[in-house]
């Protein structure tokens, strides 16, 4: 008897333990879960992963939005290997062309980025860590606040224009 209920415990606890994978496409043709990042960043839970659609339209997260959930973050990357692809833009402003700023968090300590292209200046507001930028780009720079630690690059590039 004993043994069925820590069965039965372990397997509720193993059901519940998995994220949820979240797809997101600006693309009025996505088919996506979501059609804006705003949207499926409201509805994830630490942990999860947001997919998002390569669509050469920047993604935003609103005027006032900042990065505080430890989320699992994949686009196309700037270097994709299809004909033709559409990239992941994020930008605080509501186009490509325009700038603002990319706050994270300490909130978002823990989340990683595959394959986005940043339109704005990335920063980091008190106590972020354990961030992880592959395949990524950058207007500029990056600031990062010396409270932040363990913020790694991979494969990589700034841009100016």
């Amino acid at each position: 008897m004993k043994k069925s209920i820590l069965v039965m415990l372990l397997a509720i606890a193993t059901i519940t333990s998995f994220a949820t994978v979240r797809t997101v496409s600006n693309s009025p043709f996505g088919g996506a879960q979501y059609s804006t990042l705003l949207a499926a960043y409201n509805a994830a839970n630490n942990g999860d992963t947001l997919h998002v659609e390569g669509t050469n339209v920047a993604y935003t997260l609103g005027q006032n939005g900042g990065w505080a959930k430890s989320l699992t973050v994949i686009g196309i990357g700037f270097n994709a290997v299809k004909q033709n692809p559409g990239k992941t833009f994020i930008s605080l402003a509501h186009s490509v062309s325009q700038s603002g700023q990319f706050s994270m968090f300490a909130g978002g300590s823990g989340s990683s980025f595959y394959g986005i292209n940043f339109t704005g200046i990335v920063s980091t507001v008190g106590g972020v860590s354990n961030v992880l930028f592959a395949n990524c780009t950058f207007p500029s720079y990056v600031y990062l606040q010396q409270s932040a630690s363990g913020i790694h690059y991979q494969e990589f590039y700034f841009h100016t224009a």
